[in-house]
C-alpha cells in the first residue's frame, strides 16, 4: 500500500509541476503514474471483491471473470492515458513551448528516485508465488527506465 500512496503523491507532483514547468516529460510521466495508481486500485478493489463472492456459493467460478474485468479496464485506461500523452505531444511539437527547466529537472530526479524507493518496496515485500505482486515489481523497473528516459529527455 506504500507504493500506491507513495505513487500518488508523485503523480500529483509531476502532473502539477508538469503544467507549470510546461514540461511534456513530466506531465507525460505523471500521468503514467496515475494510470498506476487506477491500474493497482483496480486490482486491489478486484481482490476484495473476489474474496467476498468467493464464500458464495452463487458466486463460485465467478472470481476469474471480475479480476479478468479489473484487468480489462486497466487496459482500456491505460489505453486512454497513452491517448491523451499522444496528443498532448502533438500539440507540442506544433506549437513549441519553452520548459523551466531547473525545476522540471528537480522533479524528474524526484519520479526516478520514487520508482527506486517503490522497487525495494515490492522487491522486499513479493513473495515468490504472488504473480502480481512480482510482475508490479518488475513494471515498476521497467518505469525506472521511464523516469531515467524523462530525466534524459530535459537534458
Amino acid at each position: 500500500m506504500w507504493v500506491v500512496m507513495l505513487t500518488g503523491v508523485t503523480m500529483v507532483i509531476e502532473i502539477f509541476f508538469g503544467i507549470t514547468t510546461r514540461s511534456m516529460a513530466l506531465l507525460a510521466d505523471g500521468i503514467h503514474m496515475g494510470s498506476h495508481v487506477l491500474a493497482i486500485g483496480l486490482s486491489w478493489m478486484a481482490y476484495i471483491i473476489v474474496r467476498k463472492v468467493s464464500r458464495n456459493d452463487k458466486f463460485r467460478g465467478s472470481s476469474g471473470k471480475i479480476l479478468s474485468l479489473s484487468g480489462y479496464t486497466s487496459g482500456i485506461l491505460l489505453l486512454i492515458f497513452a491517448i491523451v500523452i499522444i496528443v498532448e505531444a502533438v500539440k507540442r511539437i506544433v506549437h513549441p513551448v519553452d520548459i523551466i527547466y531547473k525545476e522540471a529537472i528537480l522533479i524528474a530526479i524526484l519520479g526516478l528516485v520514487v520508482n527506486l524507493l517503490s522497487a525495494v518496496l515490492l522487491h522486499h515485500e513479493h513473495e515468490h508465488s504472488d504473480h502480481n505482486i512480482r510482475a508490479a515489481y518488475l513494471h515498476v523497473l521497467a518505469d525506472t527506465l521511464t523516469s531515467l528516459s524523462a530525466i534524459l529527455g530535459l537534458t
